[in-house]
Parts: C-alpha cells; structure tokens; sequence
C-alpha cells in the first residue's frame, strides 16, 4: 500500500475486500473525525471503504475560496491536490477496477472542484458538498474535460462561506466541461450536511456496489 494511502485515517471495509471506495475530504477547521460523523455514520452503507485524508493543520489553505489566488494559495492548493490525486492513483494501483467516489465537504468541497476542473481525476463520482472554485474570475484557473463524469454540487441559498452567485458559476464552469451533473440549493440550511445530502450520496454509492453508473437512469 502507497504512502499517502499509509498516513489517510479508514473506515468500513478495507480496501481489498470493498465494493466501492469513498474519499471524504474534511472542511476547513475539521478533521477526519468529521466525516465520519457526518457521512460515513449517517449511509450506514456496508461494502464501501471510506478513506479520509487530513490536511495536516487548520485547512488546505488560508484564504476564503472567493479570494483572488495568491502564490501561497497556490502552493498549499497544489499540495492538496497532489495528495488527493495521488490518493485516487494509489485506490487504483491497489484495485483497478473498484469504482471510486470523492466527496469534499466545504473547504474541502472548493477543493475537490479544483481537482476535477484542473485535473480530471479518474473517478466513478463526485459530490461537491457546499463548495465553489478556488479564486476570482479574474484569476487564470486551467478547465479540464470531464466528460460525463457524475458530479453532484450542493449548496444553501444563505450560506456564509460560499455565495450562490460563486457556486452558480462553478456549476456552469463543471455543465461546460463535459459533467453529468446534478445540484440541489437548499433554503435556509445551516452549513452542515444534510439527510437530502446524504440521501443523493448513498443512491451514487448503492448503484456504484451494484455494478452500475452513479447516475443511473430512474434514480
């Protein structure tokens, strides 16, 4: 097993023995821990391997996502970046065939967009849980393709962190690179996870187990 697999906290399955694998990226000021009581506790799915990598201090980087990219952000995004890509390359070094979802909550969210939309990873899904791109449209930020990968985007439509107008922009630039993409705005939600999250993300995960797209027909 891969370093970067070796220092990422687990959960449910190992990985040899599941159907399915789910990287959960924590948020800003969060650990692991988390996700495992915010996602991995309230699927409750069995077969899935939940691997949950740290940020290593207080978040991915230190400035808001809406802020203009400086050469610091930069640098501590791209850290973050090569650590989930290299995650997902060593999922796949150790089962080629295991679909694999992605999931980022918050900073961790704006973290995973900019990895699809900078570098494509090969991933069975993606769910980007209150999150937007990473800078300013001003900012030169590289738009991969991402041709009919399932991506689910969420956000409140009173949100603290992320603004609708930023989040409508991500789902644009996400429609425009190829995504199979569905997102709910929720009124009035607190930011957090919600069941309806937690609903969508489990139908990716069960029709995944089964054998079949993320977003199959019907669900």
């Amino acid at each position: 097993m891969q370093q970067r697999l070796d220092i990422s906290a687990f959960s449910g399955v190992p990985l040899v023995q599941a159907q399915a694998a789910c990287v959960l990226v924590h948020g800003r000021g969060q650990t692991p821990d988390h996700m495992l009581r915010a996602v991995v506790a309230p699927l409750a799915l069995d077969g899935v391997s939940y691997v949950l990598p740290a940020s290593g201090g207080a978040g991915w980087y230190d400035a808001r996502a809406i802020d203009p990219i400086t050469d610091t952000t930069l640098s501590q995004m791209n850290a973050g970046l090569d650590l989930l890509e290299g995650l997902v390359a060593d999922i796949a070094a150790l089962r080629p065939e295991l679909p694999v979802v992605m999931v980022g909550f918050s900073q961790g969210a704006c973290l995973l967009t900019e990895l699809l939309l900078r570098r494509a990873p090969q991933l069975s899904g993606a769910a980007v849980l209150t999150g937007c791109r990473i800078g300013h449209q001003t900012d030169s930020r590289p738009i991969s393709r991402l041709t009919d990968m399932p991506v689910y985007a969420t956000c409140s439509d009173d949100d603290p962190w992320i603004p609708q107008a930023q989040f409508f922009e991500m789902l644009t630039t996400l429609t425009g690179a190829g995504a199979r993409l569905r997102a709910d705005l929720f009124p009035a939600r607190d930011h957090e996870i919600s069941r309806g999250e937690i609903a969508e993300l489990r139908s990716m995960l069960i029709n995944l187990i089964a054998g079949q797209p993320a977003f199959s027909e019907g669900t």
